[in-house]
């Protein structure tokens, strides 16, 4: 009887370790930063993750107190109660993402966070577009309660390796030239003109702006400010170009 009471008691200790030990990971995830006011996400791009090295990247996100659903085929202004991200597609295998908040659910006028975390293997190295499948719990007409899903498609983790050939030649110059340009034309250094097979340029919001790709290089048709040249050569490799166009 003694050694049942025993047992019984150990696995109420376990079942209470395995409580604490996901809510301790839980509660130290990442820090809000309250200091951020616009909506959205922050940062607008994320950092690469590098071959051998654990990747931990932490989202601000902050929630609009309104938007707009659609009920019956008719868009209507709806204010919002929550914000749930229900999963993160296309994350590189292994990867997995946490939130400051139970189950992801984010309320407005205030900013909460989510880290993605990672070890990238050199089997791995490429472009992973990212879906934030996320679920906004709203009401209408003052008391209605009404959801709907969406998928956000503003991040991309590119898995690097600083070992290989083509980011040792990248750190010792630059992919595109000049930089900054007053033409909105950019040329290909000769030592990359025939790796490279896709060029995708973004702004500082995350959006994609329309490239002119040529044998030679690219252009914009853009105000001036930064911009992000995101370069996937032919052997999968990727890298990012911060470029500026001036007066």
């Amino acid at each position: 009887m003694l050694n049942k009471i025993d047992m019984s008691f150990i696995r109420q200790i376990f079942s209470l370790a395995l409580f604490i030990v996901p809510f301790l990971s839980f509660s130290q995830n990442c820090t809000p930063d309250q200091t951020i006011t616009k909506t959205g996400f922050s940062p607008a791009n994320i950092e690469d993750a590098k071959v051998g090295k654990v990747y931990k990247q932490v989202l601000q996100i902050r929630v609009f107190k309104d938007t707009v659903v659609v009920i019956a085929g008719n868009p209507t202004l709806a204010t919002i109660d929550s914000i749930k991200v229900n999963d993160i597609i296309g994350l590189p295998s292994g990867f997995y993402y946490t939130c400051s908040r139970k189950n992801c659910s984010f309320i407005p006028d205030s900013t909460g966070c989510a880290t993605l975390n990672g070890n990238p293997s050199a089997s791995q190295v490429g472009e992973y577009p990212l879906g934030v499948a996320i679920e906004v719990y709203a009401k209408i007409f003052g008391s209605i309660q009404t959801t709907q899903k969406d998928t956000v498609r503003q991040f991309t983790v590119n898995v690097v390796d600083e070992s290989s050939v083509e980011w040792q030649l990248y750190m010792n110059s630059a992919v595109c030239y000049p930089n900054p340009t007053t033409n909105g034309h950019f040329n290909f250094n000769k030592l990359y003109i025939n790796q490279i097979e896709t060029i995708t340029c973004h702004n500082t919001l995350g959006e994609t702006i329309n490239t002119s790709l040529n044998q030679e290089g690219f252009s914009l048709d853009t105000p001036c400010g930064f911009y992000f040249a995101t370069i996937r050569f032919k052997t999968g490799h990727i890298i990012t170009e911060k470029i500026l166009l001036t007066f």
